[in-house]
Protein backbone atom coordinates (compact mmCIF):
# COMPACT_ATOMS: atom_id res chain seq x y z
CA UNK A 1 0.00 0.00 0.00
CA UNK A 2 1.27 3.53 -0.77
CA UNK A 3 0.27 6.71 0.94
CA UNK A 4 -0.99 9.39 -0.75
CA UNK A 5 -2.49 13.47 -0.55
CA UNK A 6 -5.54 13.79 -1.57
CA UNK A 7 -4.96 16.93 -4.37
CA UNK A 8 -8.59 18.75 -2.93
CA UNK A 9 -8.63 18.55 0.93
CA UNK A 10 -4.83 18.03 1.16
CA UNK A 11 -5.41 14.89 3.64
CA UNK A 12 -3.16 11.97 3.52
CA UNK A 13 -4.42 8.02 2.86
CA UNK A 14 -3.64 4.50 1.96
CA UNK A 15 -4.39 3.30 -1.48
CA UNK A 16 -3.43 0.00 -3.58
CA UNK A 17 -4.37 1.28 -6.84
CA UNK A 18 -4.41 4.28 -9.08
CA UNK A 19 -6.41 6.27 -6.42
CA UNK A 20 -5.58 9.91 -6.15
CA UNK A 21 -8.85 11.30 -4.20
CA UNK A 22 -10.15 10.44 -0.73
CA UNK A 23 -11.96 7.13 -0.25
CA UNK A 24 -15.98 8.02 -1.08
CA UNK A 25 -16.49 10.32 -3.70
CA UNK A 26 -16.73 14.15 -2.11
CA UNK A 27 -14.08 15.40 -3.30
CA UNK A 28 -13.36 14.09 -6.74
CA UNK A 29 -17.29 15.07 -7.03
CA UNK A 30 -16.06 18.65 -5.76
CA UNK A 31 -13.42 18.85 -7.73
CA UNK A 32 -15.02 18.36 -10.98
CA UNK A 33 -17.21 20.77 -10.12
CA UNK A 34 -14.88 23.43 -9.79
CA UNK A 35 -12.94 22.35 -13.33
CA UNK A 36 -16.85 22.39 -14.36
CA UNK A 37 -17.39 26.24 -13.28
CA UNK A 38 -13.62 27.24 -14.55
CA UNK A 39 -14.79 25.80 -18.14
CA UNK A 40 -18.16 27.19 -18.13
CA UNK A 41 -16.67 30.67 -17.31
CA UNK A 42 -14.65 30.68 -20.38
CA UNK A 43 -17.41 29.51 -22.50
CA UNK A 44 -19.64 32.04 -21.63
CA UNK A 45 -16.81 34.61 -22.78
CA UNK A 46 -16.23 32.98 -25.71
CA UNK A 47 -20.14 33.18 -26.69
CA UNK A 48 -20.51 36.77 -25.21
CA UNK A 49 -17.08 37.91 -28.03
CA UNK A 50 -18.82 36.07 -30.91
CA UNK A 51 -21.77 37.72 -30.12
CA UNK A 52 -20.72 41.06 -29.84
CA UNK A 53 -18.42 41.03 -32.69
CA UNK A 54 -21.68 39.17 -34.43
CA UNK A 55 -23.74 42.52 -33.99
CA UNK A 56 -21.40 44.72 -34.45
CA UNK A 57 -20.63 43.28 -38.11
CA UNK A 58 -24.35 42.83 -38.64
CA UNK A 59 -24.86 47.16 -37.67
CA UNK A 60 -22.25 47.80 -40.21
CA UNK A 61 -22.67 45.61 -42.45
CA UNK A 62 -26.36 44.14 -42.80
CA UNK A 63 -26.75 42.64 -46.41
CA UNK A 64 -24.18 40.56 -48.52
CA UNK A 65 -20.87 42.82 -49.78
CA UNK A 66 -17.67 44.83 -47.97
CA UNK A 67 -16.98 47.96 -46.09
CA UNK A 68 -13.68 49.10 -44.34
CA UNK A 69 -13.92 50.78 -40.51
CA UNK A 70 -11.28 52.09 -38.41
CA UNK A 71 -9.96 49.53 -36.62
CA UNK A 72 -9.21 52.02 -33.34
CA UNK A 73 -13.19 53.12 -33.68
CA UNK A 74 -14.37 49.49 -34.17
CA UNK A 75 -12.54 48.60 -30.72
CA UNK A 76 -14.39 51.34 -29.07
CA UNK A 77 -18.11 50.30 -30.11
CA UNK A 78 -17.12 46.89 -28.50
CA UNK A 79 -15.52 44.64 -31.58
CA UNK A 80 -13.23 42.07 -30.45
CA UNK A 81 -10.47 40.80 -32.70
CA UNK A 82 -10.07 37.50 -30.78
CA UNK A 83 -13.56 36.55 -30.50
CA UNK A 84 -13.76 34.29 -34.11
CA UNK A 85 -14.13 30.78 -34.58
CA UNK A 86 -12.57 30.15 -38.02
CA UNK A 87 -10.16 31.18 -40.63
CA UNK A 88 -9.71 31.19 -44.29
CA UNK A 89 -7.34 31.49 -46.08
CA UNK A 90 -7.52 33.66 -49.34
CA UNK A 91 -4.49 34.52 -51.33
CA UNK A 92 -1.52 35.29 -48.70
CA UNK A 93 -4.37 36.75 -46.31
CA UNK A 94 -6.04 35.17 -43.73
CA UNK A 95 -9.30 35.85 -42.59
CA UNK A 96 -10.89 35.56 -39.58
CA UNK A 97 -14.78 33.70 -39.53
CA UNK A 98 -17.83 34.89 -37.31
CA UNK A 99 -21.01 33.15 -38.81
CA UNK A 100 -21.24 34.36 -42.31
CA UNK A 101 -18.71 37.47 -41.77
CA UNK A 102 -15.10 37.77 -42.74
CA UNK A 103 -13.31 40.12 -41.00
CA UNK A 104 -9.04 41.46 -41.67
CA UNK A 105 -6.90 43.92 -39.90
CA UNK A 106 -4.81 45.59 -42.45
CA UNK A 107 -2.00 47.96 -41.28
CA UNK A 108 -1.60 50.79 -43.41
CA UNK A 109 1.32 53.33 -42.64
CA UNK A 110 -0.08 54.40 -39.35
CA UNK A 111 -3.22 53.68 -39.27
CA UNK A 112 -4.92 50.15 -38.92
CA UNK A 113 -8.16 49.05 -41.26
CA UNK A 114 -11.36 46.75 -40.71
CA UNK A 115 -11.92 45.24 -43.57
CA UNK A 116 -15.18 43.25 -43.39
CA UNK A 117 -16.68 40.80 -45.94
CA UNK A 118 -20.23 38.96 -45.96
CA UNK A 119 -21.10 36.48 -48.78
Amino acid sequence: MKKVRCPYCKECFLTRGTRIYCPGKDCYTKSKKDRQRIVDGLAKEIKKGLYTNFKFFQEHLPENGHTKIDYDQALKSGFNDNAYYGTYKFGNKLWRMVENYYFLIEHTDDKRILNIYKK
